[in-house]
């Protein structure tokens, strides 16, 4: 019998901050379900960065657009 994959799942919450006189800034929280890890993060690039040190492995998505390089379903 083959053994399956460990599940790795995270819960992200992402919100935009008002800014004084702008738009604002984009911020955001991300946990790791099984271990509560956490990390807040100001850019996708840090979020990655959390994403990658939890699970051990690369994150999937590359420059150019959503899902480009995960396969669907």
């Amino acid at each position: 019998m083959a053994q399956r994959p460990e599940t790795v799942s995270f819960v992200a919450r992402i919100w935009l901050e008002p800014g004084p006189a702008g738009p604002g800034a984009w911020r955001g929280r991300i946990q790791h379900v099984q271990s509560g890890q956490h990390a807040y993060f100001q850019d996708i690039k840090q979020m990655r960065e959390f994403l990658e040190g939890v699970a051990g492995a690369p994150f999937p998505l590359q420059a150019g657009g959503p899902g480009r390089n995960c396969p669907e379903g």
